[in-house]
């Protein structure tokens, strides 16, 4: 089914209407409204015109007139319009940041169309980065708005993002069906086009899904009608073609939706995918790889590892505000309790005796705030910790299967193409040879991406744990290279953790092996893993040329303190013995594991 499309990206709330020209008394000055409908006039203009970096910078005038009086509805509109704008440029770390700014200020102001707005722009955020039901969250909270409201508008908008994420990322066709069933009924009732024709592009692509071809015909036509330069009607016409095997018309309508598609990132890279896709079935491997590797650019520009990283920790960030409010509120409540100590203290000597117990009570209160603002402190650590190892992950699975699934096919396709002919008896012995060592290149080829996708997404570690994942890791080394010779040793139990910790262990064995391999010029490394019931040690040694370590740390390089930081996040030491010359040994310790919240999986236990 044609599960790619991302149309929710038509129906981001940017509200670009005027205010009207009403004056509002600050202090001792007027602010003219109009100001802000002057600059909200230019953004849309510069909307329509897809120049997104101008209708921000107008709406930051806006953010820096309504902060320096105090408008808090004002205020919280450029918010939610700057955060729509990066989201349209696929900059989504900068959409988050001013969207749940944005957010915080509508609920603690109630203003409640601002914040369901808000909501369904996160939920687009989200969905883009392929979090469903992240983005099914946000527009629930968006629609239960609208209800309460009584906002049709709002409702049909709601509907539309929501159907959209329960077919494309929940592949929950029947509900997203009843969904779009309903934002289109309710789109047609308002005479919301937009809605209208997103809602019925939608179930269009339901009708294509699910094998009902004349439906699809019928709506596509009627759209075509009403909508001739839509690059969204033409996807779907180009995927009925595909279907019914046509491919030249298929690979025609496509390339005329990507002509259409100038704005739309999300869909211009499905788009770019598919053409691959046909040009392979083609067997025009040439073409289709330059598909592919504008498809894999604009894909990396938009989803970029340090963006889904960075998108993880802004979650983090706001989902710790009220761990920071609770803090606050232990602190202030720690204040309090010396206030009163003092007060108490200059009592009497009677009032004191009367009051001693009082005293002792505010005194346990004391200890127990700080007790939990320090656990809380080290919550926060740990959940940013694992939010930006999280982000990490699913970037190296999302790199993974592009390889695999992606790459590797197309390798695959140009290897069958070889091997057919080479049993092709009209070539001559000189050029057959010249296809051999084609096709042997290209066995290669798959047998690394392999290897590479495998590094990606370590499956041992989910399933069998440390001891097997990098054992395994190593042992890819072994047929690789006659450079270097790479060993590998465990004692003790082949316990199980938590999965935030194994992954951490794991990417830091990887990463110490790695420097030893591309700087250490060594020729010898080995790997000594031991795990006990409380204590695990990671040690790595290489015979290589070492390196000063006050030079380094003179210099400032991030290597070390990064290694330091992500094991002192799990209460661990890290130990680095180096000289030039001499080699190096890295040493990774954890004791105490049930004290740093570090569960063993006892049916995992040898």
């Amino acid at each position: 089914m044609p599960n790619k499309i991302l149309i929710a990206v038509s129906l981001v709330c940017l509200s670009l209407v005027g205010y009207t020209q009403e004056f509002a008394l600050i202090g001792n000055e007027k602010v003219k409204f109009d100001v802000f409908a002057f600059y909200n006039a230019n953004a849309e203009k510069c909307y329509e015109s897809g120049n997104y970096d101008s209708a921000i910078i107008y709406h930051e005038y806006s953010l820096i007139l309504a902060n320096k009086y105090g408008l808090d509805q004002e205020k919280c509109f450029a918010l939610k319009e700057i955060g729509g704008f990066y989201e349209l440029k696929g900059d989504y770390p900068k959409a988050l940041e001013y969207l749940f700014k944005g957010l915080s200020l509508s609920e603690e102001k109630n203003l409640r169309n601002l914040e369901a707005a808000i909501n369904i722009n996160i939920g687009i955020v989200y969905f883009n980065l392929k979090e469903g039901e992240k983005a099914i969250s946000y527009y629930n909270k968006a629609l239960r708005i609208g209800e309460e409201e009584k906002d049709t508008l709002l409702i049909s908008k709601s509907l539309n993002n929501l159907g959209n994420a329960n077919m494309t990322l929940m592949a929950n066709i029947d509900e997203a069906e009843n969904i779009f069933n309903k934002s289109v009924s309710l789109a047609k009732l308002i005479n919301y086009e937009t809605g209208y024709m997103v809602g019925l592009n939608n179930l269009c692509q339901i009708y294509i899904s699910t094998g009902r071809e004349d439906k699809a015909l019928e709506a596509t036509n009627s759209m075509l009608e009403e909508w001739p330069n839509n690059a969204y009607v033409y996807y779907n016409l180009a995927n009925l073609y595909r279907q019914n095997n046509e491919q030249e018309k298929a690979l025609n309508t496509f390339l005329k939706s990507l002509q259409l598609a100038d704005y739309e990132l999300e869909l211009k890279q499905v788009l770019l995918q598919d053409i691959s896709d046909v040009y392979a079935e083609k067997e025009d491997f040439a073409i289709s790889l330059l598909y592919y590797k504008k498809y894999v650019n604009l894909k990396d520009s938009v989803h970029s590892n340090d963006q889904a990283k960075y998108v993880l920790e802004l979650e983090a960030r706001y989902e710790n505000l009220k761990k920071e409010k609770e803090i606050s509120e232990l602190k202030t409540q720690s204040l309090k309790s010396k206030r009163i100590n003092t007060i108490i203290a200059a009592s009497g000597i009677i009032v004191l005796l009367v009051l001693g117990f009082i005293i002792l009570i505010f005194f346990n209160k004391k200890k127990l705030a700080a007790h939990k603002i320090k656990v809380l402190e080290n919550e926060k650590i740990i959940v940013a910790a694992n939010s930006a190892l999280d982000g990490e992950e699913k970037e190296r699975l999302r790199l993974s299967r592009e390889l695999h699934d992606g790459l590797g096919g197309i390798l695959s396709g140009i290897k069958l193409s070889l091997a057919n002919s080479l049993d092709d008896n009209i070539i001559n012995a000189a050029q057959k040879l010249g296809f051999e060592k084609s096709y042997n290149l290209v066995v290669n080829s798959i047998t690394e991406l392999k290897r590479v996708s495998n590094a990606l997404l370590p499956e041992t570690l989910l399933n069998l744990g440390l001891n097997t994942a990098i054992k395994s890791y190593c042992d890819s080394f072994r047929n690789q290279t006659n450079s270097f010779e790479l060993t590998y040793s465990f004692f003790g139990k082949n316990l199980r953790f938590a999965k935030y910790f194994e992954l951490s262990v794991y990417r830091l064995a990887q990463e110490i092996i790695n420097n030893a391999i591309k700087h250490a010029s060594a020729s010898e490394i080995s790997v000594q893993l031991i795990i006990e019931e409380q204590r695990l040690f990671l040690g790595i040694q290489d015979n290589g040329k070492g390196f000063d370590l006050l030079d380094v740390a003179k210099k400032g390089g991030l290597g070390l303190p990064n290694l330091k930081q992500r094991a002192e996040v799990y209460g661990g030491r890290v130990e680095i013995v180096s000289e030039l010359g001499n080699g190096t040994e890295v040493i990774i310790e954890f004791v105490n594991l049930f004290d740093n919240k570090i569960v063993y999986d006892k049916s995992s236990d040898s």
